[in-house]
């Protein structure tokens, strides 16, 4: 699908990191910004490419990405955290919003993503615990380095604060820490983690652990921690 000149253009040259993608999760194009962290020379040099033979980690997530894609073309915005080094070898923090894309017709063709860089703030802050802890208490295939950003609980049972205290819970932390990250008191906090084990019938956290791991958990995060 060719865009016309100037909205090619336009797209090539927008801010923060940019790329579009046909139906088939085939890549069009991508603004310079984005096609430079790949070692392209221009954003039409992705065209052709697909999340499974980009040169660099990004790779790794290419399912995830598929699944992303397939969510947004069915009309729900996709609100992702992305976690990778990418082919300049350089780390990128990356809050990333997948919508659909439509041509000049008004017919919609594929998806398209934008991406701003994170260097501070709270998401830069959450991303930075996702760094230390998920590589060494998680497998590299349960996240894959890309979160999804969900307004809906880990699990039907789990209130949203439930659900937040669950995300700190299985990367280590205690009821105390999670009462400065939540600002609640550590009796709150001790009381939903009781709650936690009674709704998802396990006793210890190494059970919560797996439990979160097998059902997937492990890539969401609650949108309400990013708030």
């Amino acid at each position: 699908m060719q865009f016309n000149n100037q909205i090619e253009q336009l797209l090539l040259n927008l801010p923060g990191y940019v790329f579009w993608k046909n139906k088939d999760f085939i890549f069009l194009g991508s603004n310079h910004t984005f096609a430079n962290a790949l070692k392209f020379k221009h954003g039409l040099d992705i065209a052709g490419l697909t999340d499974h033979t980009l040169p660099c980690e990004l790779s790794n997530s290419a399912d995830h990405f598929i699944s992303q894609d397939e969510q947004a073309m069915g009309g729900t915005k996709v609100v992702t955290l992305n976690i990778h080094t990418y082919a300049d070898d350089k780390r990128r923090i990356l809050l990333t919003e997948k919508s659909r894309l439509y041509d000049q017709n008004k017919t919609m063709i594929g998806t398209i993503g934008n991406s701003i860089e994170l260097n501070s703030g709270l998401v830069f802050n959450i991303a930075n615990l996702l760094c230390k802890v998920d590589d060494k208490l998680f497998s590299i295939a349960s996240t894959c380095g890309s979160y999804l950003v969900s307004q809906e609980t880990y699990h039907h049972t789990l209130s949203a604060r439930e659900s937040q205290c669950l995300f700190y819970l299985i990367r280590g932390k205690t009821a105390k820490e999670i009462a400065a990250y939540l600002q609640l008191s550590q009796k709150t906090i001790e009381t939903y983690i009781h709650r936690i084990k009674i709704k998802l019938a396990c006793q210890t956290k190494s059970q919560l652990i797996e439990k979160a791991i097998n059902d997937r958990y492990v890539t969401i995060i609650p949108s309400g921690l990013l708030s």
